[in-house]
């Protein structure tokens, strides 16, 4: 659509994908910004484009990798946050856990209980660096959780392989990084122009606090420059959807 518009749009496979160079599951979202940055660099030196009107569009992650890129590029234009996050990673993890268990039709006594854990396990990831103090006290924490269920029929525990492959992914450089990444901090450094949707139906990024959050910053930075909507029924992939789920 953008290119019928005259609009000339650069895609690339991710850091370690394809023909891209790098590492992907070393990399954070700040690596992911460097790699747009590039991008951004490698249009402006193309005689067919416009080196003047280069702007993101970012959909979920990208929706935050745009902001930090355009927080320290004044050539960067313009940027379209699809789904992108307003509120800090940690804050859209426990909303987001507890949006699509109720779509699942779980307890809210289940939802509560869910809930603090993942609480329990972002301060043990926030206090210890070190992966494997981490992964000691998390394991502690998941075999106590275990212990408290033991009686619920519905319980699922967790195999030796999930419990692993769970904590590997807590662990990683990624996951860490976006645990504790504030928006805030870098949309109240955008000066351009900027655009941000999100589905009504969406349970990955919850819509009203997270495009509120997201105003809330381009005021706090002096940009009135940004128009903001919610999209009446459709889902974190912007298709029209009935639950969302």
């Amino acid at each position: 659509w953008l290119t019928r518009q005259g609009i000339a749009v650069l895609r690339y496979d991710d850091r370690g994908v394809a023909k891209s160079g790098g590492e992907f599951k070393t990399a954070t979202s700040f690596d992911f910004a460097t790699d747009a940055e590039a991008a951004l660099d490698f249009l402006k030196k193309r005689p067919e484009i416009d080196s003047m009107k280069i702007g993101f569009i970012g959909h979920s992650e990208g929706g935050i990798i745009a902001p930090i890129v355009a927080s320290r590029r004044p050539d960067v234009a313009f940027i379209v946050l699809m789904a992108g996050p307003g509120l800090t990673g940690e804050q859209i993890l426990l909303k987001q856990s507890a949006l699509v268990s109720r779509a699942e039709g779980e307890t809210e006594k289940s939802i509560k209980a869910n809930d603090k854990l993942s609480r329990d396990i972002y301060v043990i990831l926030k206090k210890n660096q070190d992966n494997s103090k981490a992964e000691q006290k998390l394991r502690t924490l998941i075999s106590d959780f275990d212990k408290k269920n033991a009686g619920d029929t519905s319980y699922h525990k967790m195999t030796e392989t999930e419990i692993k492959s769970q904590i590997q992914s807590l662990t990683s450089p990624w996951f860490r990084c976006f645990l504790t990444l504030n928006p805030e901090v870098y949309l109240s450094k955008v000066k351009c122009p900027l655009l941000a949707i999100a589905g009504s139906l969406d349970l990955q990024v919850p819509p009203e606090e997270d495009l509120q959050a997201i105003e809330k910053a381009l005021i706090f930075g002096g940009n009135s420059n940004y128009v903001i909507e919610e999209l009446p029924g459709l889902n974190h992939l912007f298709q029209t959807a009935i639950t969302g789920s």
